[in-house]
């Protein structure tokens, strides 16, 4: 009888054991199929560039290993809920991948004559050479040279391609291409170790003879960017260094480690130096990031940001540098994606014509190239990616950034070209 009794708790405990594992698996395989709807819908984020090249045959291989373990749930409404969850996944990954290859073939290979004029506002990054070489066949204002694109590649190389390009940009009568890099020194040098890496600006603070070597500091860099054949550096940073630390959540942004000083003459006296070094090496410099980081803690790469000082304050401060150095009309200005309370709290400064034709071009008379920062970046990208590029493209900037997630060119020009023949047809 003892023995009778064992076994069968033995049996119910087994049966037990199996069914809380069946309830784990099937609540398991759940998990993962809601999990890689998010992910089909998320298809083409720039936060998940790293898996560009393979997130669409995944996702299917995933579906397909999950159908197969769900044809082990004995519950018949799973067996049937969970295979058309997985076939709604694949039906909506194939359907994002599919209209991003044809965005992307319509832009590139059979450009309009209006994608030739939006065209010609926008510098962009790249991954692929020939698509880039095709992208300034298309008019594009300039394209970005980052840290990718040097790699595995010699001086000479990368010289005589950028050569190529302008020689085609003058056979086809279009103006000469921008060639654009990110070569501020210290952690944000794109070209480095390709052109050799300097400190940041900010190291000649404190030496006896200072704005001079700054100014050596942009020669050395000016000649050898020119050599190579980039003409605009956005560089140097001109937002006040932060009084306290970084915030635990900017991971990209840390103007704490970039910017020159926390005091407007310090940092005037060491960028004007700098931007002249620049210019006489053959480069144009550009002040980043307006309306200034230092009193934001958000990262913009990420988050939305909101910058709430008065502008009788910031006039005062954080915006010396750019007013002292950007009136000139020479010296480009990179629009940050920060939201400026006082003037406009409903938009970017990066889209916003309260800031850039009535407080940038009309109160404060800047003549200049207005360029926005990456708008890929968090702070516009989930904002509305086509409404901040087509809010952008109404403004008076003159070149929109699309660098870091170089596929959204091709969603850009899109949408901008619905959005004016609309407005052309409404005319």
């Amino acid at each position: 009888w003892l023995r009778g009794e064992t076994r069968m708790l033995e049996y119910k405990a087994n049966r037990a054991f199996r069914k809380c594992l069946h309830v784990m698996l099937t609540a398991f395989l759940c998990l993962v199929a809601l999990l890689l709807l998010g992910w089909a819908c998320l298809l083409k984020d720039p936060h998940l560039l790293p898996l560009r090249p393979i997130e669409t045959p995944l996702i299917l291989l995933l579906c397909l290993v999950l159908a197969i373990l769900a044809r082990g749930l004995r519950h018949a409404r799973l067996r049937v809920c969970l295979p058309v969850l997985l076939l709604l996944v694949v039906a909506f990954t194939l359907y994002q991948e599919a209209d991003f290859q044809h965005v992307r073939a319509t832009v590139l290979t059979t450009p309009t004559s209006l994608h030739m004029q939006i065209n010609g506002r926008m510098i962009v990054g790249f991954t692929d050479f020939d698509e880039a070489a095709q992208l300034a066949e298309n008019g594009v204002a300039g394209l970005f040279l980052s840290a990718r694109n040097v790699q595995g590649r010699s001086f000479d190389e990368l010289k005589n391609w950028i050569e190529q390009l302008q020689r085609v940009r003058l056979q086809n009568g279009l103006p000469p291409l921008h060639i654009a890099s990110d070569q501020e020194g210290g952690v944000v040098s794109r070209l480095s170790p390709l052109l050799p890496r300097q400190p940041p600006l900010s190291h000649l603070l404190g030496l006896h003879n200072s704005k001079q070597a700054a100014f050596r500091y942009g020669l050395e860099k000016g000649r050898k960017m020119a050599e190579l054949g980039v003409d605009v550096n956005f560089s140097p940073v001109v937002d006040l260094k932060p009084d306290g630390p970084s915030s635990p959540l900017d991971f990209h942004t840390r103007i704490s480690t970039r910017a020159i000083s926390s005091a407007p003459a310090q940092v005037i006296e060491l960028a004007s130096a700098y931007v002249d070094g620049l210019r006489q090496g053959g480069v144009t410099a550009t002040l980043k990031h307006f309306p200034g980081l230092a009193r934001v803690s958000e990262d913009t790469h990420h988050f939305a940001a909101r910058l709430r000082t008065p502008v009788k304050e910031l006039l005062k401060s954080d915006w010396l540098p750019f007013l002292q150095l950007g009136r000139d009309g020479l010296t480009w200005v990179m629009l940050s994606h920060v939201i400026l309370q006082d003037v406009d709290p409903d938009r970017p400064v990066s889209t916003s014509r309260k800031v850039v034709d009535e407080l940038l071009r009309n109160d404060l008379g800047f003549e200049g190239r207005l360029v926005t920062d990456d708008m890929t970046m968090g702070a516009t990208y989930y904002r509305g990616f086509c409404l901040s590029i087509i809010e952008a493209y109404e403004t008076s900037i003159d070149y929109i950034l699309i660098s870091y997630d170089p596929d959204k060119y091709f969603d850009a020009v899109a949408c901008l070209s619905i959005y004016m023949q609309k407005q052309r047809s409404i005319r």
